[in-house]
């Protein structure tokens, strides 16, 4: 890659694409396998193994970035919707997630590979607009971080239309999601069944066109790091 950014992206991406989150319902492990997997102590092992926890995975993206000349460090974020960090309540339980964090000239930027479905540089909303602190040995190093602008997250619907002579419209719809709508679409739907997915796509159109029948319906890539 010629540029830090593009560096950056591609070895988010390989944590994220490469590396199989144990934690995940749609990663394509049963239960007996999950359970027969020895924990990771190290990046190596993440990386020998192919698959990890998340916190595992943002470790292994971590040691990958140093191995690439950056300057990065396990971090820890609060999580606004249980508590919202504030510098007078100085309690460990404050920060609850691992996430990679990589210093950019004076500024931070944080990546969360072990999320799977969100991009590079994007970390999970509930983690933005309030602070992180950062693995460091002689100080207290804690800094506010904002969330991903609007339009990294965009909700894209498109249809094409027939009508015929009695009146009956028809045709495809296809709506495509990025950024949080993203992330929180394979969420939802990353381990679900045929069926499942139908209820689910239904619920979505059927409050705002009770009339509508909606037949053929598909979902590309619900499990797919990497694919729209």
């Amino acid at each position: 890659a010629d540029s830090a950014d593009e560096k950056l992206r591609q070895i988010h991406d390989f944590c994220r694409g490469q590396i199989v989150n144990r934690q995940r319902d749609g990663n394509g492990l049963t239960k007996e396998e999950r359970r027969k997997l020895k924990p990771n102590g190290t990046a190596a092992q993440t990386l020998k193994s192919g698959s990890g926890s998340a916190t595992d995975i943002n470790t292994l993206f971590v040691a990958l970035a140093r191995a690439a000349g950056f300057e990065a460090r396990l971090a820890m974020a609060n999580d606004r919707t249980i508590f919202f960090y504030k510098p007078s309540i100085a309690v460990p339980f404050m920060f609850t997630r691992a996430v990679a964090a990589v210093q950019r000239g004076d500024k931070w930027t944080f990546f969360d590979p072990g999320a799977t479905y969100l991009p590079a540089d994007m970390i999970d909303w509930r983690n933005g607009d309030t602070s992180i602190i950062i693995a460091n040995e002689n100080q207290a190093l804690i800094v506010p971080v904002a969330s991903a602008p609007a339009e990294r997250s965009v909700r894209r619907q498109s249809a094409a239309f027939t009508l015929d002579a009695n009146g009956l419209l028809e045709g495809e719809v296809t709506m495509e999601f990025t950024g949080y709508f993203e992330a929180a679409e394979k969420d939802s739907l990353d381990a679900a069944t045929p069926e499942e997915i139908r209820k689910h796509l239904q619920a979505l159109v059927e409050p705002h066109l009770k009339s509508a029948e909606v037949t053929a319906i598909k979902v590309e890539h619900a499990n797919r790091a990497l694919e729209p």
